[in-house]
């Protein structure tokens, strides 16, 4: 026989279920403070002509004959990472903005060169190293600044020594902190690639030409690892978030000549690009 509620029963069933809604919810958006709070796993992303797109993980095994689609570590999904401004005094970097899981996937060709794809919500300054191990080492070390000098302008760098780097600036206004924002770096046969957009190759900011580095380097100083900082100094800098961070080799579709690259942009402004509303284009990102 069915038992009929009480409406005091049925009240408190309501308020147990909405709270059970809620806890649920507040799972599946896990903030950690550092790339090195987090915990990772390996996905696919599948690629198309318009998107590269991260797959369930229970897909991975099934669809790896297909030549669409390539392994990937996952920054684990409903996880996000706040970013504080980094330290100046210790030069930015340090084990926190890096874990030796956020990197290219077991099997992976390292010589072939790698690519991280990546949402973020700021104001300004997202940097995005590129390392041959999971902390910052100088004179091996990339790093792309996306939204620097007050989101007027992103640099591709590799400092040489503590003195000098090679590196480009290209003005832009790639940032937002009301939105987030798809981005992605490239880096392949010497030349490091950065961009806006769920498509790796399209929306290109800039791209910084390496090769003689790339040739002349030992096999042990291949990129592996990526980090993730938030590299504005001024008095009023804010923290910025981070989320699906999906790194990954060179797909093995595009042949020797690696994945191919729209010609650069003048001018790449994310407030003429359907990820920013027009009710916000007069706002602060």
């Amino acid at each position: 026989n069915s038992q009929r509620l009480t409406p005091s029963a049925h009240k408190d069933l309501m308020i147990t279920t909405m709270a059970s809604t809620y806890a649920s919810s507040r799972v599946r958006e896990i903030e950690h403070r550092s790339a090195s709070a987090c915990t990772y796993e390996q996905s696919i992303i599948s690629i198309t002509d318009d998107a590269w797109t991260i797959k369930s993980s229970n897909d991975t095994d099934e669809n790896l004959t297909d030549e669409s689609v390539v392994k990937c570590t996952l920054l684990s999904p409903g996880t996000s990472i706040r970013v504080a401004p980094m330290e100046r005094a210790t030069s930015g970097w340090s084990s926190e903005h890096f874990h030796q899981n956020l990197k290219l996937p077991e099997g992976s060709n390292v010589g072939r060169g790698i690519i991280v794809q990546f949402e973020a919500m700021a104001r300004e300054c997202i940097a995005i190293a590129f390392s041959p191990y999971h902390q910052y080492e100088l004179g091996k070390t990339y790093v792309v600044h996306f939204g620097a000098n007050g989101n007027l302008q992103t640099v591709i760098r590799r400092h040489v020594n503590y003195n000098e780097a090679v590196d480009l600036t290209f003005p832009s206004r790639v940032c937002s902190e009301n939105h987030w924002i798809p981005y992605w770096i490239c880096l392949q046969n010497g030349t490091l690639s950065a961009g806006v957009g769920k498509c790796v190759g399209k929306n290109v900011i800039g791209s910084l030409d390496d090769s003689m580095y790339n040739m002349l380097r030992s096999g042990v100083d291949a990129v592996r690892y990526v980090g993730i900082g938030n590299s504005a100094l001024n008095r009023n800098a804010r923290d910025l978030r981070v989320r699906n961070v999906a790194v990954m080799s060179i797909p093995g579709q595009f042949g020797l000549e690696g994945v191919p690259m729209e010609a650069q942009s003048a001018f790449v402004n994310i407030l003429d690009m359907e990820y920013v509303t027009n009710s916000s284009r007069s706002g602060g990102g």
